[in-house]
């Protein structure tokens, strides 16, 4: 369906570009929502909302922003990266997820 919205709104597909959803809701396929964008460009959003490769609850991020532990040790059994976990606690990633009180 995004494919159909996008090249409906925005004109055909550039040759190795992607409908991109710019809130990071892939559900969302409002033409305001979408855009073509190269997979980098794609991957790199999806980084910043948070739903690359989504592991993880947003309860989850909440609790990993508090804990006073390595990377690694979160990551292992959250089955993400070190980096990803550096991320949220840098609020590079989950933006929309406030720290646990």
């Amino acid at each position: 369906m995004h494919f159909v919205v996008c090249e409906t709104f925005h004109g055909p597909r550039p040759p190795g570009h992607q409908a991109a959803h710019g809130n990071g809701a892939p559900a969302d396929c409002r033409a305001e929502n979408l855009s073509w964008k190269t997979p980098h460009g794609n991957q790199a959003d999806r980084l910043q909302h948070g739903t690359l490769g989504r592991k993880l609850t947003a309860e989850q991020v909440s609790e990993i922003r508090l804990w006073q532990i390595c990377h690694n040790r979160i990551a292992r059994p959250s089955r993400v990266s070190a980096g990803m976990i550096s991320h949220i606690r840098t609020g590079r990633t989950w933006l929309n997820v406030p720290s646990a009180c």
